[in-house]
């Protein structure tokens, strides 16, 4: 009998009834906390990467003690980044609570691109994350021009790859002209000249052309791929036309040199003006920029030089049309 007025069966009750639902509680507060701690968290350094910059990678999740120490590696594939962090527990007795362990990678300086992180957690707890992706874009640093010479003017600046520049020339830094064509990034120190005679003073600047434009791309590494073949001496058999006019024929190459075009047909009453392989290609190049509104094209697969090219710069005036193809190419010793 309870000397307080309330039988014991009724407090034994009440007590069962606290205990359970503040074990409950208990269960629902840890479920809560398990549920953020489960997943990893990135961090990257600088947080909007440019290709000149030193990268830091940041991962990090929460642990149920803080007696753990964690070390980290990486490999980088091309523009895919593992990364294997290990955790291991010290052994020592530590009071149970959640607390963020994080281990950092020094990623270095990047090419522009998209790049992707895979993340294997090695001795996460049970609860957390064995396994997490992340991605981030690495943007092309904005070159910073330096005149080195006078006579001629010599131009220069850092490159990255994969980017393509545009060095330009003003006299008022108000109507810019372009200095040459685009010029494709090499990773490294990129020169230019301007043979300018006597006139006003000129300024330069250097700007980053689009990335994302495939005719630009493809022309860009093809041409690249024909100056490193290094052929000066060769035929080709090319056939030509503008408007109502056609031309085809042999057209030998010595040094870069035309030494002789035979027509085999054409409808021109006197010889047209021939091109070698660079002339087709800073031909072509005239049409990118402005852009011509219709560009069909293809390049040679061993050596990039263009072999079929159609041009109609503008879809609205008729008979401005042209096109070119190479019907062979023969290198000659």
């Amino acid at each position: 009998m309870n000397s307080g007025g309330f039988p014991s069966g009724w407090i034994r009750t009440e007590a069962f009834k606290f205990m359970k639902s503040t074990f409950s509680l208990l269960l629902s507060i840890l479920a809560i906390a398990t549920s953020f701690a489960q997943q990893m968290a990135f961090s990257l350094a600088p947080q909007m990467p440019a290709s000149s910059d030193d990268l830091r990678l940041t991962i990090s999740q929460e642990f149920e003690s803080t007696c753990y120490s964690t070390s980290a590696s990486f490999e980088r594939v091309g523009n895919t980044i593992n990364v294997e962090i290990e955790s291991r527990a010290s052994g020592e007795i530590c009071l149970p609570a959640f607390f963020p362990q994080s281990a950092t990678v020094n990623l270095g300086k990047l090419k522009t691109g998209t790049y992707q992180v895979n993340v294997t957690w090695i001795g996460a707890p049970s609860w957390g994350s064995k396994a997490g992706v992340y991605s981030f874009d690495v943007a092309a640093s904005a070159p910073t021009l330096e005149l080195f010479t006078f006579e001629p003017i010599g131009l220069r600046f850092e490159s990255s790859m994969d980017v393509t520049y545009q060095v330009q020339w003003s006299t008022d830094l108000e109507s810019w002209f372009d200095l040459g064509g685009v010029i494709a990034g090499t990773g490294g120190e990129i020169i230019a000249y301007d043979i300018m005679g006597p006139g006003p003073t000129r300024f330069y600047q250097v700007k980053l052309v689009t990335q994302d434009d495939p005719v630009l791309r493809d022309f860009l590494s093809a041409r690249s791929t024909w100056r490193s073949a290094g052929i000066d001496d060769y035929t080709i058999e090319v056939s030509w036309g503008s408007s109502w006019f056609f031309w085809r024929g042999i057209v030998t190459v010595r040094d870069n040199e035309i030494i002789s075009a035979v027509p085999i047909e054409t409808n021109y009453l006197e010889p047209p003006a021939q091109r070698t392989i660079d002339d087709w290609f800073d031909h072509f190049e005239s049409f990118l920029d402005p852009r011509a509104d219709q560009i069909v094209v293809t390049y040679d697969r061993d050596f990039g030089f263009i072999m079929s090219a159609f041009i109609d710069i503008d879809l609205w005036i008729a008979d401005e049309e042209q096109s070119w193809t190479i019907l062979d190419f023969q290198p000659l010793r």
